[in-house]
C-alpha cells in the first residue's frame, strides 16, 4: 500500500505528541486522522476503518487496552495493526499490550525514524496478509471449479449420452463392484438383460431417431428408484441388489408391463434374468 493511500489513526490525549506525529506522517504522504480519547477513537474507527492505529495507553475514560480489544473483536477491523505508543517501559505493560492484540510497542520518547520504519513494516505485513487471503479465496474457487469439472467429466465418460444411464465402460466397473458388495454383505444380487428384438429393423424402418426413442422409453428415463441400469449397444442390463430373487422376478415383470404398450407390430422386448445368492458368487 502506498503512503498516499494508507489511512492512519493516531490516538493520544497529549496534544503536543498528537500534533508532532500528525506532521511527521503527513509529510510522509499518509492520510492521517486523530482522536484524543478512547471513545472518540472507537467512533472514528466505526466511521472509517483505518489501515493502522497508533494508540496511547493512558487516556481518560476508555484506555488504550480497551480500544485495542474492541478493534480486535470487530470482524471488520480485527486485522488492523495496532502500534502502542506509551511512556511506560514496564514489561507487564508491554505484555498486556500484546495480549490484547497489539502488533507492536513503542516507548516514549521515540525516534522518528524508528516509528516510521515500524509503521511501514506493519502496513507491508497487512498488505501481504490481504493479498494472501485473496489468493487463498481464488485458489478455493479454482479448486471448486476443477472438482465440478472433474465430476462432470467423470459422468460424461461413464454415462450413455442418450439415455443418461451407465455405459459399456462403466458396466465392467459397476458389475465387479456390485458382485463384491453382494459377496461381502452376503446378500442376493439379481441381473436382468433386456433385449429389444429386431432393433435393427426399427432403425432401418423408422430411422435412428425412432430407435433412440425406443431405448429411452424402455428405460423410462431411469425412474425405477435406486435400481442400476446400464446400456450396452441395443441391450440393457439391470442390477437389483439386496432383493429376494422372487421379488426380482416380479420387478422385471413390472418393467415388462410398463413397456409392453409402447411398441407395436413385431417389436418385442425379451427378458433374461439371473439371480445369485451370495453362495453362488464365487471368488
Amino acid at each position: 500500500m502506498s503512503k498516499s493511500k494508507a489511512n492512519i489513526l493516531i490516538v493520544d490525549d497529549h496534544l503536543h505528541n498528537l500534533d508532532l506525529i500528525i506532521d511527521v506522517l503527513a509529510d510522509q504522504g499518509y492520510y492521517v486522522r486523530s482522536a484524543t480519547s478512547g471513545q472518540d477513537a472507537i467512533e472514528a474507527i466505526q466511521d472509517d476503518s483505518p489501515d493502522l492505529i497508533l494508540l496511547d495507553i493512558e487516556m481518560p475514560g476508555i484506555n488504550g487496552y480497551d480500544v485495542c480489544q474492541s478493534v480486535k473483536e470487530n470482524p471488520k477491523t480485527e486485522d488492523t495493526p495496532v502500534i502502542f505508543i506509551s511512556i511506560s517501559d514496564q514489561v507487564l505493560d508491554k505484555v498486556k499490550a500484546f495480549s490484547v492484540g497489539g502488533a507492536d510497542y513503542i516507548t516514549k520518547p521515540f525516534q522518528i525514524e524508528e516509528m516510521l520504519a515500524r509503521i511501514q513494516t506493519h502496513l507491508s505485513i497487512r498488505d501481504l496478509k490481504k493479498e494472501l487471503a485473496q489468493r487463498d479465496q481464488e485458489l478455493r474457487l479454482e479448486i471448486a471449479k476443477r472438482k465440478e469439472y472433474e465430476q462432470l467429466l467423470e459422468k460424461v465418460t461413464r454415462t450413455d449420452n442418450l439415455t443418461k444411464v451407465h455405459n459399456r465402460r462403466s458396466f465392467f466397473e459397476l458389475s465387479e463392484r456390485e458382485i463384491e458388495r453382494a459377496k461381502h454383505n452376503k446378500l442376493p444380487l439379481s441381473v436382468t438383460l433386456i433385449d429389444v428384438d429386431q432393433f435393427k429393423n426399427i432403425n432401418d424402418t423408422y430411422g435412428h431417431d425412432a430407435g433412440d426413442a425406443v431405448l429411452v422409453e424402455v428405460l423410462n428415463e431411469g425412474t425405477y428408484g435406486s435400481v442400476k441400469f446400464l446400456i450396452v449397444f441395443d441391450k440393457i442390463i439391470v442390477f437389483v441388489e439386496n432383493i429376494n430373487p422372487n421379488l426380482a422376478a416380479i420387478f422385471v415383470f413390472f418393467i415388462r408391463l410398463k413397456n409392453q404398450t409402447l411398441f407395436t407390430g413385431k417389436i418385442e422386448i425379451r427378458f433374461q434374468q439371473s439371480q445369485f445368492g451370495y453362495r453362488g458368487l464365487s471368488d
